[in-house]
């Protein structure tokens, strides 16, 4: 290589040195790139110290290099696991796992993506067919969230030691095949319509109820209307009753006192009678007999009075024979008794002894 004649030997050192130089410095800079870590390893291979974002330095190679660069972000990992219930269904449970890098060097034990990816699915699938061995395909419906925080506290506690820290895990609805998902949506099916029948059946319970109650109240409001009438009218008949009572009693007493005091005047009269006559040399026994008869007398007379009056409607032609021979008709009276006190024995001798009174009345007041 031929140089230029102005540039001599030591020149041309200078230049190649600064060259060397720089060559050199250059290897000494590490750029990293923001969520990323480069680590650096030694002379001898191990690994000595990570970078952080931005410019950084290390010895010149070989003494320094960059091992290992491991990105910082989240990734995210999926994958299905096939199980088996207890009622011999296979689903495919889609999982899905979010992890980050926490630690650098750690992660580059497990620096494969793809290796990382399969001992990820081979514990979560450990775990998964563990908790789901005994379980029906409801359970793996209604159990999601759980075996999802049994995955991630599993993964966390493994993958520690390769520098990986889990954020989440998520497991999604079971994969079916056709013919189970169509089962089971006619179990859904039915069980929906089932359901709905039972509200409906509630609701026309409730109904049901509602008027029955109704037309209770209905009929306790009669009964107890009915029955405030009747003791009411009750109450009324019976005041009434009491007051009737009561009348009745007040008449009684009124009655038997007049009775009472009539007898009372009649006896003083009979004591005072029989006093007068005693006084005037009549005996006891002769007076007493005396106002006996006179008594009966009396009382006869206002007989004859009160069924003449009674029976002063009788047809007096019908006695036209007899009042032809009053003398005779008066005799037949006397001779029953009657002016004694005895009483008539025939009631038509007694009507035709009225009529014959009440015919013969203007007779006798016009002779006299």
């Amino acid at each position: 290589m031929d140089f230029p004649a102005y540039l001599d030997t030591k020149t041309i050192v200078i230049v190649v040195v600064a060259l060397v130089v720089l060559r050199i410095l250059v290897t000494c800079f590490v750029l990293t790139p923001q969520y990323t870590s480069k680590i650096i390893a030694g002379f001898g291979g191990e690994f000595k110290r990570t970078t952080d974002a931005g410019f950084s330095w290390k010895l010149p190679s070989p003494l320094e290099r960059v091992a290992y660069r491991a990105d910082l972000t989240l990734q995210v990992t999926d994958f299905d696991v096939n199980i088996k219930t207890k009622d011999d269904n296979f689903v495919d449970l889609p999982v899905q796992i979010h992890y980050e890098i926490a630690d650098a060097i750690k992660s580059a034990r497990l620096p494969d993506l793809a290796k990382r990816k399969q001992v990820m699915q081979t514990l979560a699938q450990n775990v998964i067919r563990g908790h789901f061995a005994e379980g029906d395909l409801q359970k793996i419906y209604t159990s999601r969230n759980e075996m999802a925080e049994l995955v991630r506290s599993e993964l966390q506690k493994n993958m520690t030691d390769y520098g990986l820290t889990i954020r989440d895990v998520v497991v999604e609805n079971p994969k079916l095949p056709t013919e189970l998902q169509s089962s089971m949506q006619n179990v859904i099916i039915a069980d929906r319509k089932l359901e709905a029948a039972r509200k409906n059946a509630e609701a026309n319970k409730v109904t049901i109820v509602a008027q029955a109650e109704g037309e209770q109240a209905l009929l306790t409001a009669k009964a107890a209307g009915e029955k405030a009438r009747l003791l009411a009218q009750a109450e009324g008949e019976g005041a009434i009753r009491v007051a009737q009572a009561e009348a009745e009693k007040k008449a009684r007493l009124a009655l038997g006192e007049g009775v009472a005091g009539e007898q009372m005047a009649i006896a003083k009269g009979f004591h005072d009678s029989i006093e007068s006559m005693t006084q005037g040399g009549v005996t006891a026994e002769a007076a007493m007999g005396y106002l006996m008869a006179t008594n009966r007398l009396q009382y006869n007379k206002q007989n004859i009075e009160s069924l003449a009056t009674a029976y002063g409607k009788i047809d007096n032609a019908l006695l036209f024979a007899d009042i032809q021979n009053p003398a005779g008709l008066l005799g037949d009276v006397e001779g029953n008794g009657l002016s004694a006190g005895g009483q008539v024995g025939d009631v038509k001798t007694l009507a035709r002894l009225i009529a014959a009174v009440e015919a013969i009345k203007p007779v006798v007041n016009g002779s006299k």
